[in-house]
């Protein structure tokens, strides 16, 4: 067990936000901006049933003084929700940690190693993160894996974590959950973008299982007909592997090409009046 050495310690005021934040979305602004900064893609390593995180940069270089300066206050909100270690190697190849603690209005950063001796920058930066439960670590390490878009998509199965209360935008009608990294613009063209091709197919299949159009569908369809730029092949390719796992099959007969279900029934669909999603599964497989 590493013997933890008391170096220094350093407090700064928290910072008051102009507006409530979660601490998800604070954490993952920091995450994305050391991925920029540092040009390594941090790696996410939670073990099963474990409430802990672990966020590693591996291959990077920080100094101290910067990491509080720059990070000091996104480190002091999220600490005030979930308990925080920073870890890394010193120059001596020592195992070298800052902790993360708030007290009165102020977060207080602590510096430890082994031997005692003060060190000035970190290799391989870690965050350790300690949530309240599973769940919440489950759920912080799905939002973080998407940083690199402008709001993280996630199924409704998360909305029983404690820490998704306040996390996800106000959309009704929507078939995932979207929680906002960054500022969005209107008409929900981020939400669009941020989909995934399994998170399309997921989409189409609830489609094809229950027959709702879901607002993705609307909003997509918006925009084609806008002429935004649009990832169509996305959508187009994820219909094809959804109707393939739905058991959906296009076949020809005397009266021409038509829809069938997995059990040999046929599907109608209406390309002219039906609600979007019919519009384009019929626009992508009966192309004009």
């Amino acid at each position: 067990m590493l013997r933890r050495n008391y170096v220094q310690n350093r407090d700064i005021e928290i910072p008051t936000p102009h507006q409530q934040v979660h601490p998800l979305r604070v954490l993952a602004c920091m995450v994305d901006a050391l991925r920029v900064q540092t040009g390594v893609m941090p790696q996410y390593y939670m073990l099963e049933g474990s409430s802990v995180l672990h966020i590693l940069f591996y291959g990077s270089y920080f100094e101290t003084d910067m990491l509080v300066e720059e990070y000091g206050p996104m480190l002091a909100l999220a600490a005030q929700k979930t308990p925080l270690v920073v870890s890394g190697l010193t120059s001596g190849y020592e195992n070298g940690e800052i902790t993360v603690e708030t007290e009165n209005g102020n977060v207080i950063f602590q510096k430890y190693d082994a031997t005692g001796e003060d060190f000035r920058a970190l290799r391989n930066l870690c965050f350790c993160l300690r949530f309240a439960g599973e769940k919440d670590c489950a759920l912080a390490r799905e939002v973080l894996l998407q940083v690199e878009k402008p709001c993280a998509v996630l199924g409704s199965e998360w909305d029983e974590a404690p820490l998704a209360r306040g996390l996800f935008a106000d959309l009704e009608l929507f078939y995932y959950r979207y929680a906002m990294l960054k500022p969005i613009g209107e008409g929900y063209r981020e939400c669009i973008s941020a989909l995934g091709i399994e998170q399309i197919a997921g989409l189409w299949r609830a489609f094809l299982e229950n027959g709702v159009s879901y607002e993705e569908f609307e909003r997509f369809l918006e925009l084609l007909q806008d002429g935004e730029e649009t990832d169509v092949y996305s959508w187009e390719f994820a219909l094809g592997l959804a109707l393939e796992a739905c058991g959906f099959e296009t076949v020809l007969d005397e009266t021409g090409f038509m829809i069938v279900d997995a059990q040999g029934k046929r599907r109608i669909f209406d390309f002219e009046n039906g609600p979007a999603a019919e519009r384009l599964l019929m626009k992508f497989l009966f192309p004009a």
